[in-house]
């Protein structure tokens, strides 16, 4: 996976950083595709340590009463995360056509320390190789779009009836690399959707642990949780034949406050019938087409996130 070194818009926390999944880790939440105050869906991953030698029991006696577990129950637990992230990758990465929706929440941190939520919601519709689509609506009634049908990007921002458009051929992983590469734009959760996703994890996180089984909403889940130097992750993937992600949560620990990003992946369709109308744009009559960068600069653009009062 592709390192990003451009940095981008720094107002709202005060240092996003453009990184994706494989790059140096992220050290706050930062702007995306099809959000203006956003948290990119990194997956924080550094260097992994199959064996750890203390702080890896769930629940249970301290290390004053027990011993701490070997390495090789270490390397044994952190195989079984890794193989139950590589199923679930491997999944994914075997359907033609995939659709689910997402509500994702994450952690702004005032100058006062106080940490304010924000939020959307998303629609995500993805036909391979080439075709994908994000309708985002925030909290506060904004809505967005981007979508790609193999020769031509679209972007909109609906409440403002702007929209811009630039001719591209290639495949969706070509086209979001663009989108991060000229634009400092990634795709939230685009990264769980990559073949070698396991293989990258397993090189770069500090620990990876199977922890147990949940339920969330109704959905039996496996719980799986990774350190990184810089920040944590926990997946929580459907048990069964159909091993979607239903939980995501990152923490960013080392950064003031301890900002988190949560998303919950809901409404999975894992064949469904995707018309190639719908990844295309028609606009509205009246509707202002612009460069596509001036676009990308009002969905990059400042949005106050700072809450305290003056």
């Amino acid at each position: 996976m592709r390192p990003i070194h451009h940095e981008i818009d720094r107002s709202a926390y005060g240092h996003w950083q453009a990184d994706t999944l494989g790059a140096d880790l992220p050290s706050s939440p930062r702007r995306t595709l099809g959000t203006r105050t956003r948290c990119h869906m990194i997956l924080p991953i550094v260097g992994i340590v199959m064996a750890l030698a203390t702080g890896c029991a769930i629940l249970g006696p301290s290390p004053e009463e027990e011993p701490a577990p070997s390495a090789a129950f270490l390397a044994q637990r952190s195989e079984q995360a890794l193989a139950a992230l590589r199923r679930m990758s491997e999944f994914l990465a075997s359907r033609p056509t995939l659709r689910f929706e997402a509500d994702i929440q994450y952690d702004a941190v005032q100058t006062s320390g106080q940490k304010i939520e924000f939020g959307s919601h998303r629609k995500y519709s993805l036909a391979r190789p080439d075709r994908v689509r994000v309708d985002v609506a925030h909290w506060n009634g904004e809505q967005e779009m981007i979508a790609f049908d193999g020769n031509r990007l679209w972007a909109t921002l609906s409440e403002s009836r702007i929209y811009a458009s630039m001719e591209y051929t290639g495949s969706t992983p070509d086209a979001l690399d663009l989108l991060v590469n000229d634009y400092g734009l990634a795709s939230p959760l685009s990264d769980l959707f990559r073949r070698d996703l396991a293989d990258e994890i397993a090189d770069r996180v500090i620990s990876a642990r199977e922890l147990r089984t949940v339920t969330i909403a109704g959905v039996r889940c496996d719980h799986l949780a990774f350190r990184g130097q810089r920040v944590d992750f926990q997946l929580f993937i459907q048990q069964g034949e159909e091993p979607v992600p239903v939980r995501f949560i990152i923490d960013y620990h080392t950064e003031a406050g301890s900002p988190q990003f949560r998303a919950r992946l809901h409404d999975w369709d894992v064949a469904p019938a995707v018309p190639d109308s719908l990844f295309r744009f028609s606009p509205a009559a009246g509707a202002q087409r612009v460069p596509f960068p001036e676009l990308m600069d009002l969905l990059l653009g400042p949005l106050d996130t700072e809450m305290d009062e003056q």
